[in-house]
């Protein structure tokens, strides 16, 4: 353990800073890095200083080294300059070594192709990016050389940004900031009192037209949900009951009435007050739309959706569960349905939000690939207003999942790799709109089409989930012009006649072909997937998996109902041969033809081996050979601990950002791929989950992985269809997934053996706790009043995060306030006052833990003064409903 750490500071004091801003670059610029030193000694120093710059392609590396004689007490100025060869990051380091010491300053930089900028109207025809919360002159600046031209409706912090702002042409269309407004009305649905509210506090909330300020829309209602709208809320496209608004009940259904009537109420006056402006429905999730739509009192009242979505690492191609962007499907269908002829508009003033660059959040080509290929596949559901993307993280939420940006952090501002990618994309996409999908053989390969309505070219968009993939395109290599994600041009190889493109998860932009110009696959690499030093055989699956079974466990079934549905269903095994690479055999796993087509969502089968399979010590990772067809089954894994829980790679159940977000354990790829699987372990003494430990659930949020582990099961999960693009297509049902031999990976190989699990058991010390106060116990006491009754909790209208609650009471009349105190205690130990001088039923109280039963108790206050004994004890557990916020 380590207790403390003293730091020393440099006598020849460094900084290593850009000349420029924010370390970006345009085009014909020379790039240059200015190094300060300043002696604090007595005496001459001489250092060595090491100056690297690399593309990331390492087309281009710069290097110079310099020895600098600094004076005592003196400074000195020391310039690296150069001219760059390559487009996009690049990676720099300034090594300094002097007195047998070397301290290493790293930085990044883009450097950027010219491109055009400057505001355009609303309806113009092409992409428009912005980003979400403009404040800071540094967020500014950041996201107009980057090409956006927009923001999501937040003003500027000052004129300083305001001129930036300018300066780049960028644009605020969001007309109206009365999404909230909902909250103000009296909450007894009488129309005229809410209406005489309305009109007096919503005129200030409307925005004048100005030099950025160019009103177009204004969203109602915000973050809404609770109606049913999850992604398997609509049984239609899987087998069962389809989606009824008339036939909601209980909880949805109220929810569902007072939405529409705020609805209703609020867009009389909005239309009063600015009838040109769009209205949309809600800000949040556009499945919430979709009730609206099945409605005929409020189906043709709004104009499109002000989408909000949280993705973090998830795949953008992801099918549907937690989060998919491809419930866009539902909400188009729907659309198309009850709106014939007529196209939506669609917003994006919130996310997709892509998680920050660090351990257990995404890594730097994650991050770059998956922003490009959301923006694609949102475009491909016809949302080419994308307003919201994240700059720096030093935004509201930014140094958690929600909203990493595209630099380091708000000091350094080092571009990342998502940056040179953006800027790439934003440029491409400035004057394209999305044309169509071309499939060239898979579900796991990406042709999008997108037409420059300036030129009228065709572009491609090119990439492959896994792996890298050969795209062969019928047209010599003459004929086209490739760039990289870096903006790099990209010369195609000859093959047949035709042309050769390696593409990998990042998206290549492909010119000179047209509508007729055929494209098809070729090989496919998985080099990127490959064991590490230290692994453990654990067996073949033909020969460990010796039993199918019906086990349904219900955290893996049931784990979020609302967003997957899993089918339990048998399906045909056979070992069939496989080369000796990937194990010799296989066991192959095919699903075969059912009676009821479950579409969008999986079927699952289980596979047993005679005994658990032992792991050794504390391994990092469980790997397994899979060939696939691009099917989007999965494989999910069933661990025992040593003491006998139960441990599954879907996460907790009901929990929220668990089920393998970014779909390590699914078939989205052809060929064989070596699929790695974090393991859950606990580090010792402190109990800290190691990275790991969030995609897997076990008893509750408190259980602790108890070392050595067993391999229990596995299920297997095949479908009948996918989403691929943005439609739904049929799999073929003959293509079996074949599992070849499985291993566990060690971090390191004091991972191996007895002593890792024997320290895996230190436990620091319990604390004892004192004794908890009971305020409740003497409120009793002390309380003269009989005491009043809480009837019901439930979630608020908006922000379902579990943390706070609308609280329905019952006191006298003669009662002026009430507060409400929580405890984890049946009995009022340890009780908090959460909710003070409430002054009406029902009333919202915040400040608890979601997914945590409470036991909440009422105490109010008469126009005397005198205050009641406490009321009984109403438990309540409230849950993060995260996909409605």
């Amino acid at each position: 353990r380590v207790f403390g750490i003293t730091f020393e500071r440099s006598a020849l004091r460094t900084t290593f800073s850009p000349d420029t801003f924010a370390n970006v670059w345009q085009e014909g610029e020379r790039i240059g890095y200015t190094v300060r030193l300043e002696n604090t000694t007595a005496a001459p120093i001489t250092a060595r200083l090491r100056f690297r710059a690399a593309s990331r392609d390492g087309g281009d590396v710069y290097e110079k080294t310099l020895a600098e004689r600094v004076k005592p007490g003196a400074e000195r100025l020391v310039a690296f300059r150069f001219k760059p060869r390559r487009f996009g990051h690049y990676t720099v380091t300034l090594t300094k070594q002097h007195d047998g010491v070397e301290q290493t300053f790293p930085r990044t930089l883009a450097h950027l192709r010219s491109r055009e900028r400057g505001a355009r109207p609303f309806d113009a025809k092409g992409m428009f990016f912005g980003c979400w919360h403009v404040g800071s002159v540094d967020t500014v600046r950041l996201a107009g050389m980057l090409g956006m031209d927009g923001f999501s409706g937040l003003n500027p912090a000052n004129d300083e940004a305001l001129r930036w702002m300018r300066h780049y042409g960028m644009q605020d269309f969001n007309g109206a900031r009365v999404m909230r407004i909902g909250g103000s009305l009296a909450g007894n649905r009488d129309e005229a009192e809410d209406l005489a509210i309305l009109r007096e506090k919503m005129p200030p909330l409307f925005v004048e037209p100005g030099p950025v300020h160019k009103p177009v829309f204004g969203a109602i209602l915000c973050e809404p949900g609770g109606v049913g709208t999850g992604n398997a809320g609509f049984g239609e496209y899987f087998g069962e009951e389809p989606y009824d608004v008339a036939k909601l009940t209980g909880t949805q259904a109220s929810r569902y009435a007072n939405y529409k009537y705020q609805f209703l109420t609020i867009r009389k006056v909005f239309k009063e007050l600015a009838p040109d402006l769009k209205v949309m429905l809600p800000n949040g999730n556009w499945c919430f739309t979709i009730p609206f739509l099945q409605d005929p009192e409020t189906r043709h009242l709004m104009d499109g959706v002000k989408c909000d979505f949280q993705f973090y690492t998830r795949l953008p191609e992801q099918q549907m569960h937690q989060c998919s962007i491809h419930s866009m499907y539902y909400f188009q269908e729907a659309w198309k349905k009850y709106r014939p002829g007529e196209t939506p508009i669609l917003v994006f003033g919130e996310g997709p939000d892509i998680s920050p660059v660090y351990p257990g959040g995404s890594t730097e080509e994650v991050s770059a690939a998956h922003r490009i290929r959301c923006s694609v596949i949102m475009a491909g559901y016809g949302a080419h207003h994308q307003h919201s993307w994240a700059t720096s993280i030093h935004q509201s939420g930014g140094e958690n999942h929600c909203s990493g940006g595209f630099v380091d952090n708000e000091v350094s501002l080092n571009p990342e790799l998502s940056y040179a990618a953006f800027a790439t994309h934003t440029r491409h996409m400035r004057h394209a709109t999305f044309d169509s999908y071309t499939n060239p053989g898979s579900f796991s390969a990406y042709c999008a089409n997108f037409r420059n309505h300036q030129t009228g070219r065709l572009v491609r968009l090119l990439w492959s989930i896994r792996g890298t993939r050969e795209f062969l395109i019928d047209a010599a290599p003459g004929r086209l012009t490739v760039y990289d994600a870096m903006d790099n041009l990209v010369q195609p190889a000859a093959r047949d006649g035709g042309s050769v493109i390696v593409a990998g998860p990042m998206p290549l932009y492909v010119y000179g072909t047209d509508e007729q110009t055929a494209i098809t696959l070729g090989a496919t690499d998985h080099g990127d997937s490959q064991p590490g030093a230290i692994v453990s055989r654990l067996g073949n699956a033909a020969d460990l998996f010796t039993e199918q079974t019906a086990d349904a466990d219900p955290d893996y079934i049931e784990m979020m109902p609302e967003y997957i549905r899993r089918f339990p269903v048998a399906m045909e095994t056979a070992t069939v041969p496989a080369d000796a690479a990937h194990g010799g055999r296989a066991l192959a796993v095919r699903l075969p033809p059912q009676q009821i087509d479950r579409g969008l969502m999986p079927y699952t089968t289980c596979l047993k081996p005679a005994k658990p399979v032992p792991i050794d010590g504390k391994a990092s990772h469980i790997l397994v050979w899979v060939k696939a067809a691009s099917d989007w089954g999965r494989i999910v894994y069933v661990l025992r601990d040593a003491k006998g829980k139960r441990w599954t790679s879907v996460g907790l159940k009901g929990q929220w950002n668990a089920d393998d977000m970014p779909g390590d354990s699914t078939f989205c790829f052809d060929g064989w791929r070596l699929l790695r699987y974090e393991l859950p372990a606990n580090a010792p003494w402190d109990c800290f989950r190691e990275l790991g430990f969030t995609n897997w659930g076990s008893e509750d949020e408190k259980s602790l992985v108890e070392l050595p582990l067993a391999l229990e099961k596995i299920y297997i999960e095949r479908r009948t269809s996918v989403m691929y693009g943005n439609d739904r297509h049929a799999i073929p049902g003959e293509t079996p997934v074949l599992l070849g031999d499985m291993y566990v990976e060690y971090a390191r190989d004091d991972d191996r053996g007895a002593e890792v699990v024997r320290l895996s058991k230190i436990r620091a010390p319990e604390v004892a706790a004192a004794a908890l106060p009971n305020p409740i116990a003497e409120l009793r006491q002390r309380g003269t009043l009989p005491p009043g009754r809480i009837v019901k909790v439930e979630d608020p209208d908006t922000w379902f995060d579990g943390t706070r609650g609308v609280f329905s009471f019952e006191m006298p009349t003669n009662a002026v306030s009430a507060d409400i105190w929580l405890s984890l205690n049946r009995d009022g130990r340890g009780a908090l006052r959460q909710g003070s001088g409430l002054k009406a039923s029902p009333a919202q109280v915040s400040g608890f833990l979601a997914g945590t039963e409470f036991h909440a108790f009422l105490v109010y206050t008469d126009r005397a003064g005198a205050v009641s004994k406490p009321s009984e004890p109403f438990s309540f557990k409230l849950i993060d409903h995260f996909s409605h916020q």
